[in-house]
């Protein structure tokens, strides 16, 4: 109302106060409405405003929740969940009315397994050994049933499986080996795979020594390092184990003065001190399997001479591999069938009688003696498996001897004659396989070739220069016994 001296006016205005505030509500977790776990006790957290707890309720699926705490405006706790669809409710009321908000969740309480590792190796990775510890790490298996292990395709029965992880000890075959795995629950199946290769460390091949007589030039030996499987190639041609031996040429007779009275006699060339090739036999390493006991091979060490008789009942070089047995054959009814088929047991390994994945080859020591040059004989180192070869050529065991030079041929006698030059004798090929010298005598004088023969009429009869008496040829079966001799 407002007066003066002029009037009064009067205007009204109505407030309503209402002082009563319905509750608020706002649910921050779960964030998402209709969204899907797969744990079945779910963290729950909602703001409510303007109501004390008394003026609150959770229900799960229609039944009060419990574990529900109110402070601060912050209603909070873990709710259970079932297993599929599940409908929480919030209420909030005081006296100026109520509020609700709902939420669905849905439980997933059924997860397929799971493999979360796979090892000791990655895929496709090589490995030497052939023993490992195959390891798988999986999720979702209550227990080992479900779980089903297979090596190419045959089931591993023996494996381990604790805390989430299944082991196994395999034995690797040579090449690849594929494993699988595969899990089975309730609520589905999973199954990985693993290849492992096996390549076994291939040790390198013995390599020997032998002297290479070229073929086509015989009289230029070499001493060379080969693999121990490629000697019988080289024995087939002549060559010789152990390096080559040095060589004295003997010397060449003296000429004689005036008449040749008689040609100058051949010195004593390539005699090699008698021949003695008597140095200690070489030794070898063989796996031994005793006939009638095969089952039980034997690492032995042998003269070399006896290899050819342990090789014809099935020796083999080097030592004895280690051994996989098999598995024990089941025996027959009655016969035995076929003595219960053994079961592959013997069989060291799967047959794998290669020498412990291969071996280096043993060598050993031969004099060679060159085809079309065997007087140059070389010693050489050769594998052992070559040695037949060389053997068949002639070639003996051990280094060459030193050979002794010739003695000179002595001058002839008598007047204006031309002389001869004497040519020391070439060594002899010994016979037999075993080195040992049986050298051939050369040609011999006959008695009469020592007398003086009469002056021939110029230009006749002259003898020309150098054919003394000639060195025999020695023959292809024959085996020298030493150097160069007169060449």
């Amino acid at each position: 109302t407002a007066t003066n001296a002029c009037g009064t006016v009067s205007e009204t205005i109505t407030i309503n106060y209402n002082n009563c505030v319905p509750p608020t509500i706002t649910i921050t977790a779960p964030l998402s409405n209709n969204s899907s776990v797969t744990n079945g006790n779910l963290a729950f957290l909602a703001q409510v405003g303007n109501v004390n707890a008394q003026g609150i309720t959770v229900t799960v699926n229609g039944q009060p929740a419990s574990g529900i705490t109110y402070l601060n405006a912050q209603l909070r706790g873990n709710l259970s969940l079932n297993g599929g669809l599940n409908t929480i409710v919030v209420t909030a009321t005081n006296e100026c009315g109520t509020v609700t908000e709902t939420i669905l969740i849905t439980y997933n309480n059924c997860i397929p397994p799971a493999i979360t590792g796979l090892g000791p190796v990655a895929n496709n990775a090589n490995v030497s050994s052939p023993s490992l510890t195959l390891s798988v790490q999986v999720a979702n298996m209550p227990g080992s049933q479900g779980i089903v292990l297979t090596q190419n395709g045959s089931p591993i029965s023996n494996f381990n499986f604790a805390g989430g992880t299944v082991q196994a000890l395999v034995t690797l075959i040579k090449g690849p080996n594929l494993f699988t795995i595969t899990l089975t629950n309730a609520c589905g199946t999973i199954t990985e795979s693993l290849t492992i290769n096996y390549n076994p460390e291939e040790q390198a091949e013995q390599k020997i020594t032998i002297c290479h007589y070229p073929p086509g030039n015989n009289g230029n030996p070499q001493t060379l390092e080969i693999p121990l499987s490629a000697w019988p190639a080289h024995q087939a041609h002549g060559d010789i184990l152990g390096p080559c031996p040095p060589t004295s040429p003997g010397n060449n007779g003296n000429q004689g003065g005036g008449n040749q009275g008689g040609n100058g006699n051949s010195g004593n060339n390539g005699n090699q001190g008698g021949g003695n090739n008597d140095q200690a036999e070489q030794k070898i390493t063989i796996c031994h399997y005793p006939p009638g006991n095969n089952g039980n091979p034997q690492t032995l060490e042998i003269p070399l001479s006896a290899w050819p008789a342990h090789q014809a009942h099935g020796d083999i070089l080097g030592p004895c591999p280690p051994t996989s047995p098999g598995n024990n054959g089941n025996q027959g009814g009655g016969n035995q069938g076929g003595n219960g088929n053994s079961g592959n047991n013997g069989n060291q390994g799967g047959g794998n009688n290669d020498q412990g994945v291969g071996q280096a080859e043993q060598k050993i020591t031969i004099c060679h003696y060159p085809p079309g040059n065997r007087d140059n004989p070389q010693t050489i180192e050769i594998p052992l498996s070559a040695w037949p070869a060389h053997q068949g050529h002639g070639d003996v065991l051990g280094p060459c001897p030193p050979t002794n030079p010739g003695n000179n041929g002595n001058p002839g006698g008598g007047n204006g004659g031309k002389p001869n030059t004497g040519v020391g004798n070439k060594s002899i090929k010994p016979s037999g396989s075993e080195g040992k010298p049986e050298a051939k005598p050369l040609n011999p004088a006959k008695p009469d070739q020592t007398k003086p023969k009469p002056t021939p009429e110029k230009g006749e009869g002259e003898e020309k220069p150098g054919e003394g008496d000639k060195s025999v040829r020695p023959s292809v079966n024959a085996k020298p016994i030493g150097g160069r001799g007169g060449q």
